[in-house]
């Protein structure tokens, strides 16, 4: 991810094709972590507190849902939510 630095001092961060290739591995990584029969409902890509977080939402038939949050960086999982 690139990130610039304005006249205010806030780094904002550029979203690179590169980045794009990273999703499929987080998504991965969520599917391998529940029991068979979860599906991707969403995934979501955003900034917060100058953390770059990446929501992996999965949803079974019974509409069970379990949220992973990663921090898009260093690819650690944030926070787990069933």
């Amino acid at each position: 991810m690139k990130t610039e630095q304005d006249d205010d001092n806030i780094t904002e961060g550029e979203i690179l094709k590169g980045d794009l290739a990273k999703i499929p591995d987080f998504i991965g990584r969520s599917l391998d972590d529940v029991k068979s029969g979860f599906t991707v409902k969403e995934w979501e890509l955003k900034v917060k507190k100058d953390r770059t977080i990446i929501k992996v939402e999965l949803v079974d038939s019974t509409n069970r849902d379990i949220e992973y949050k990663y921090d898009f960086i260093t690819a650690d999982l944030v926070e787990k939510d069933m």
